[in-house]
């Protein structure tokens, strides 16, 4: 089933097989709205940065990507956002979203390792790798249909945000947006319980439209996540300097 998309998503795959080595077959393409608030020292209403992000999956592993394009909304109280505000911001970022590529994220559920691919403002590739870390979800009853699909509610607490998930035994991919995984079945929407941050379904492809697929290996230079924050940071005062 295929719901209104922000961006075509032919950007983001040709950015990805430009990081390409070996490649794995997608057997599905998922697209979510990814929203983060923050709130600046000045006390001003919370703003949301908005952006698109895409999932691709074979039975054993997963690819993440987030798109460089996004729009900050201005005094978001309920959590609602102008769509049209938002398709103009995304317009005027198209250049930006064609031309950087980065912030790749493979899952390999075999090896229970997942790697990050960062690219830094000085356009050094890096390699961060990591264990996938065990959400403990508790499964609840409530029910709903999100995109024709079936989908039952859970609840678990991930890197100190308690996150409510919807999940479907229908697509059994233990799999979902960012870092959540570890459901029966393909996570399509998750909120923590501050409105901080979600993660809502904007399309769904089973397989996917066309023959896509995703390199099982990210080309960098591996470096601890200690290491490349701290690079950033030295890189960001030398700029300010």
């Amino acid at each position: 089933m295929l719901l209104k998309r922000i961006l075509p998503i032919t950007f983001l795959l040709t950015l990805i097989f430009n990081y390409s080595n070996g490649q794995t077959k997608a057997i599905a393409e998922i697209i979510y709205e990814q929203k983060i608030a923050y709130q600046d020292d000045s006390g001003s209403p919370k703003r949301y940065s908005i952006s698109e992000s895409l999932l691709l999956l074979s039975k054993s592993s997963s690819l993440y990507s987030k798109s460089s394009a996004k729009t900050i909304v201005k005094d978001v109280d309920n959590g609602s956002v102008s769509k049209a505000a938002l398709n103009k911001s995304l317009e005027r970022n198209l250049s930006a979203f064609q031309s950087r590529a980065g912030n790749l994220m493979i899952k390999d559920y075999n090896s229970g390792f997942l790697t990050e691919q960062r690219i830094t403002q000085e356009e050094e590739v890096f390699l961060i790798r990591d264990t996938l870390k065990a959400i403990n979800w508790t499964i609840q009853d409530n029910k709903k249909i999100i995109a024709g699909y079936e989908c039952q509610k859970a609840l678990g607490t991930f890197r100190g945000r308690n996150y409510e998930a919807w999940f479907t035994t229908a697509i059994p991919l233990s799999s979902g947006p960012w870092k959540l995984n570890g459901l029966p079945g393909l996570i399509l929407e998750a909120t923590d319980d501050k409105n901080e941050v979600s993660f809502s379904l904007l399309s769904i492809h089973i397989p996917p439209k066309s023959n896509t697929t995703f390199p099982d290996k990210l080309t960098g230079v591996e470096i601890s996540k200690k290491a490349y924050t701290e690079k950033n940071n030295l890189a960001a005062e030398k700029r300010l300097s």
